[in-house]
């Protein structure tokens, strides 16, 4: 991080943000009142139930306990969005606005379906999707548009039902430096193999799309590229593009990063198993060491857009 962002940001903390995680951490205290309470009504309700199995304790239970314990549960859910409510825009939106002042962020926005699908990096088998945290802005000369996604699939095995992850963590995707008609795809060689096709177990299945094998041993170690047209992708994939890709997953402590050229477009999906910009309802704010992670989070637009070089206009792409 550049000196003087790093004193802006401290500057914002000690002059705003400060108080913001001390009143967050008020807030943050008052929620396990409402979790005492919930814990207290149950217990309440059921010992004598439990105990005696009378009609009396039943007649409380269903009359008095559970209606103050769903009166309880909507009171904490209030607080909890709230609160929420509150350190998005009062934290993250510092941070973003910090980071760029140009740049928008939209707490409860996310890159559309139409989007992560636009991308080809996974396939259309999910049947759920949701995403929040949208920043949108311009680098120079490069718009760009990246948010939080979560699409699930469902599946089912003899009667039990469950979700799983298509893809969960950053979706990313900027204007690119030179014009192309084909599509790219640039997959991460996974710890657990590639499921034996040469391609990723959750990807695009474009069956116009080749393996193309590039000239840098390291790069063909760690990716798999897969395009429609060869000779577009070594036009994409240059030496300094391909470096540039190698050390992104080593900013992001080596996790999968998947990458497509669509539509003049570059897509970069970056997995994550946590929720990258909610509050801890159950633990302290660490302070400045999380306006410094949320930066480190949010600085991935710009971080991108520079390690690509998309602000590197190729002949007519101004």
């Amino acid at each position: 991080m550049e000196p003087k962002l790093q004193g802006e940001l401290l500057q914002l903390y000690d002059d705003k943000l400060k108080g913001v995680f001390q009143s967050l951490e008020t807030k943050r205290r008052k929620l396990y009142g409402y979790y005492t309470a919930i814990a207290l009504t149950a217990l309440a309700g059921l010992l004598p139930f439990i105990f005696f199995h009378a009609i009396y304790p039943f007649l409380f239970l269903i009359l008095v306990a559970g209606p103050l314990l769903i009166l309880l549960i909507v009171r904490l859910r209030q607080k909890m969005l709230a609160y929420r409510r509150d350190y998005k825009q009062g934290v993250v939106g510092a941070v973003v606005k910090a980071t760029d002042p140009s740049w928008r962020y939209d707490p409860e926005g996310c890159l559309s379906e139409e989007e992560y699908l636009d991308s080809g990096l996974f396939p259309d088998t999910h049947t759920y999707y949701k995403g929040d945290d949208l920043i949108t802005g311009r680098i120079e000369k490069t718009d760009f548009r990246c948010s939080e996604v979560y699409a699930a699939s469902r599946a089912q095995t003899g009667e039990k039902v469950s979700d799983y992850a298509v893809f969960k963590g950053l979706l990313f995707h900027a204007d690119f430096n030179k014009y192309f008609s084909g599509k790219t795809y640039v997959w991460p060689v996974l710890p657990g193999g590639n499921g034996g096709s040469g391609l990723p177990v959750f990807g695009a299945r474009d069956k116009d799309t080749r393996v193309v094998k590039l000239e840098d041993p390291e790069f063909n170690k760690r990716f798999i590229v897969s395009s429609t047209d060869e000779a577009e992708a070594r036009y994409l994939l240059t030496p300094d593009m391909m470096r540039a890709i190698l050390r992104i997953p080593r900013l992001y402590a080596g996790r999968p990063v998947y990458l497509s050229f669509v539509n003049n477009r570059v897509y970069c999906a970056i997995r994550y198993t946590t929720n990258l910009f909610e509050p801890d309802y159950y633990y302290p704010h660490r302070g400045y060491d999380d306006v410094l992670l949320l930066h480190y989070m949010i600085e991935l637009n710009a971080a991108l857009v520079h390690e690509l070089k998309l602000n590197t206009r190729i002949w007519s792409k101004q």
